[in-house]
């Protein structure tokens, strides 16, 4: 179809432009890629998505009828956000529509997908390994499917099949679908957890910047924690604090204890904020500016544009201890 949107974003552009200099189609933001250590300059539409991300295959839709939806909802997301900007309030329908958006950021990117993906091939190759376990119980299986109208290789031997296991030379793909289904499912949950959260709203004059995890959840005291569970707390879990940057001169803290407002930030408070996010980001960062404020690993407060320096070790080891 000559009209089909194919490039989606996962993190909308209307989002994005709250951390860009400029306004409309001349706007641009800067982006960190941390993997390679490079900054470069562009406009928002040209990150945060890739292609066919909300493509679906399903009788009576258009392939790009998702995306259509959700380009309804993020023009509602961009007068929530803008609002919330000038009236330094976080409340009403506004609100509705944002905690709908930090929601969506929680559980859905193409490293969420990969994690996803990865987990479920794990169980389908487990589940192989035990259906080929003996020749009888794999032809008890096959048997099973053909009794259940299931299609099935004739030609295809249990020596085959157990050869094709033991290689592991294969991947297990899911369609865009299936991870669709998926994704949706827990959004409907994530929300509820973030309804019951209380927000503070914090403002400032400085820079936050946000990053390709914009969605950041941390134990308020990680130390009480076992090791193994410190690094994935869950959105309905006691005692955690959700950062979300709205914009670069607004960002909301969302907990279960404590109380709501709005609070003007210290600078040592936005110099945290971007710590974090650059901390727990996937591979890229996004703010107006190459400099910024933010603490380094080394708790001392910066404001240049060296933090990719100063964190690639940092990153390095907790990439290798995920």
């Amino acid at each position: 179809m000559a009209n089909e949107a194919r490039h989606h974003h996962y993190i909308p552009q209307c989002y994005l432009r709250g951390f860009a200099l400029g306004s409309g189609k001349k706007c641009r933001i800067t982006v960190a890629n941390l993997e390679r250590g490079l900054f470069f300059e562009t406009n928002p539409r040209n990150v945060g998505g890739v292609r066919d991300f909300n493509r679906v295959e399903l009788e009576g839709f258009k392939p790009d009828a998702l995306e259509g939806m959700l380009a309804n909802f993020e023009g509602q997301v961009a007068t929530a956000i803008r609002n919330v900007a000038q009236s330094s309030k976080f409340e009403g329908d506004d609100r509705i529509a944002i905690l709908n958006l930090v929601a969506l950021l929680a559980v859905r990117s193409p490293q969420m997908r990969e994690n996803w993906r990865q987990n479920q091939e794990s169980l389908m190759k487990k589940i192989m390994g035990l259906l080929l376990v003996s020749k009888d119980r794999w032809e008890t299986q096959m048997k099973r499917m053909e009794e259940a109208g299931r299609p099935v290789n004739d030609e295809l031997t249990y020596e085959d099949m157990r050869d094709f296991y033991e290689k592991d030379q294969y991947d297990i793909r899911l369609n865009n679908e299936e991870h669709l289904k998926m994704e949706f499912k827990v959004f409907d949950t994530v929300l509820r957890t973030m309804v019951n959260r209380k927000w503070k709203l914090y403002t400032s004059d400085g820079m936050a910047v946000t990053t390709d995890r914009p969605v950041v959840i941390t134990y308020n005291h990680p130390e009480e924690v076992p090791v193994m569970y410190r690094h994935s707390p869950g959105f309905g879990m006691p005692d955690t604090e959700i950062l979300f940057p709205l914009t670069q001169n607004a960002v909301l803290l969302g907990s279960f204890e404590g109380d709501e407002g709005t609070v003007v930030a210290s600078a040592p408070f936005q110099a945290a904020v971007n710590s974090k996010m650059i901390a727990l980001a996937f591979e890229q960062v996004y703010a107006p500016k190459k400099a910024f404020p933010y603490v380094g690993p080394n708790l001392q407060f910066h404001h240049d544009r060296h933090f990719m320096e100063r964190y690639a070790p940092f990153k390095k080891q907790a990439k290798a201890e995920q």
